[in-house]
């Protein structure tokens, strides 16, 4: 793992962690054509997990690994493949008030000097058009209504 840049380490970790607490426990000792979608169900259908968000990640990096055996051909099939996963939670999105957005873009204008007050600017922008940072960095000029 030494020279891995951060993130694959942490994925690997994930993953080890993941598939160690969830799903070895039940799989480590059948040979892996002998694993079907109705164990795996089962074995989801008794687990306590932690929230719907680890039994979503823990069930899709089963279903990763099982794809890298498919892909390999030891197996045919994965037996994830029919597992349904859970709706993905989302969070509820609280956008700031007017009067909240004003405080932030006055503080920004007030503390922000020179060139640095294009920051004040960019989230005036974005604050009063509701565009995303990505949208923001996409549009053109030419795209711009004034």
């Amino acid at each position: 793992m030494d020279g891995q840049p951060g993130s694959r380490r942490g994925t690997r970790k994930n993953y080890r962690i993941s598939l160690t607490l969830y799903w070895m426990p039940h799989l480590a000792l059948l040979p892996i054509d002998q694993i079907s979608s109705a164990m795996i169900r089962k074995i989801v259908g008794e687990t306590k997990w932690k929230s719907s968000r680890v039994k979503r990640s823990a069930i899709q990096r089963l279903h990763t690994m099982f794809e890298c055996a498919v892909n390999d051909e030891p197996i045919t099939r994965n037996p994830v493949g029919s597992i349904e996963l859970s709706a993905k939670a989302t969070k509820p999105v609280a956008p700031f008030t007017v009067v909240e957005a004003d405080v932030i873009i006055g503080h920004l204008y007030k503390v922000l000097t020179g060139s640095m007050q294009v920051y004040a600017a960019y989230f005036e922008f974005a604050f009063y058009t509701d565009m995303r940072p990505g949208e923001i960095a996409a549009l053109r000029w030419e795209e711009v209504n004034t």
